[in-house]
């Protein structure tokens, strides 16, 4: 009975570990027939994956800030295989909550709308499938743990750029990410930039529903690791 109950466990593990999620907004929002703003504080799409909209209210009709949902249909290649989406969230610029009055990222603040949540439950490699028409767009991902987190950029120009069809394909972003219990990624761009889903070679936490970034950033941690961070540098110089 115990061998069998051994032999049972590993093959669970063996099936998260060789788990493949692909999650395109489609599949978590659905392919709207015409643009829709995402101004709700968090909307839960599927398989781990969540939007952070915008709650605030604005006196002037279409001036909200949030993310938008549209339908457009691109291919990517990721890790080898040829991904289909049929909708898009729009970044369309940088959340508020992360910028200073100069428009400079401060590395310790977390966004407080447009940004997109992933919830991973094992390990695995992971795929932004994201594009952008504006050379200058700037997509950010950051793994939060804990209240912590380390902010990471990538640079479209750097990836080139093609179709996006599906004889021509947009390489999709393969982000430097390792695998803790509790991780939760987030991603927010600075330019209007295209986010068409996740492809992760592992599994995903199918529970989570999303959270405010606010609640997942400890702000007096963050501070205080900058702090601990430039005593460090200033020591070493």
């Amino acid at each position: 009975m115990k061998k069998q109950m051994m032999i049972f466990a590993v093959l669970c593990v063996a099936a998260v570990a060789n788990a493949q999620t692909t999650i395109t907004v489609d599949k978590a929002l659905g392919t709207p027939s015409e643009t829709k703003k995402l101004n709700d504080a968090v909307y839960k799409g599927a398989n781990g994956l969540a939007f952070i909209g915008d709650a605030r209210q604005t006196k002037e009709e279409g001036k909200e800030q949030g993310l938008t949902h549209e339908e457009v249909t691109k291919y990517f290649k990721a890790d080898g295989k040829t991904i289909k989406a049929t909708a898009a969230v729009n970044f369309q610029k940088a959340p508020v909550g992360i910028k200073n009055k100069q428009n400079n990222i401060i590395p310790t603040k977390a966004p407080h709308n447009r940004a997109v949540e992933f919830k991973p439950a094992s390990n695995g490699k992971l795929f932004a499938l994201v594009w952008s028409k504006n050379p200058s767009a700037r997509l950010f991902y950051a793994v939060v743990n804990n209240g912590i987190y380390d902010l990471k950029e990538f640079k479209m120009w750097e990836k080139g750029s093609t179709a996006g069809t599906e004889s021509n394909p947009y390489e999709a972003v393969e982000l430097d990410y390792n695998y803790k219990e509790g991780d939760v990624v987030f991603f927010f761009a600075t330019g209007p930039l295209y986010m068409s889903g996740v492809y992760y070679t592992g599994a995903a936490d199918t529970a989570f529903e999303g959270a405010s970034t606010k609640d997942l950033v400890n702000s007096k941690k963050m501070a205080k690791l900058a702090k601990q961070k430039k005593a460090a540098a200033e020591t070493s110089e």
